[in-house]
């Protein structure tokens, strides 16, 4: 089994466990938790707020049976600003605290294993 390390927490998380399999840091995953199943890689989201130009790291997964998707950050749930306010204001600890729906007011990079692989920006 795959040990339970800090780079498994969500970001802004008050919780030393794993976010899926809620098993503490230095313990195992359990079998069926998504960061060790084949179906799913480990990623970083880069988020740009396009009004600021800030950049957030927030830690997700993809889905990759058959290759790596990103439908939910090109044209699913996650490509709404409205879930990517969430997303680049939990990773700092706070609530947004007005969300508009559409598509221009952030953008994304997803990192899997050190290489950018769906970019929105730069």
């Amino acid at each position: 089994m795959q040990a339970v390390t800090k780079g498994d927490l969500r970001p802004a998380s008050t919780k030393a466990e794993c976010f899926y399999c809620k098993q503490p840091i230095g313990g195992e995953h359990l079998a069926d938790c998504v960061l060790v199943r084949s179906n799913y890689a480990s990623c970083i989201a880069c988020i740009k707020k396009v009004s600021t130009g800030e950049v957030v790291l927030y830690r997700t997964d993809v889905w990759c049976y058959g290759g790596l998707n990103f439908y939910l950050w090109q044209d699913g749930n996650y490509s709404c600003d409205c879930n990517r306010a969430l997303f680049f204001e939990r990773t700092k600890g706070t609530e947004p605290t007005s969300i508009n729906c559409g598509e221009s007011e952030y953008l994304v990079n997803i990192e899997v294993r050190g290489k950018i692989e769906y970019r929105e920006y730069g």
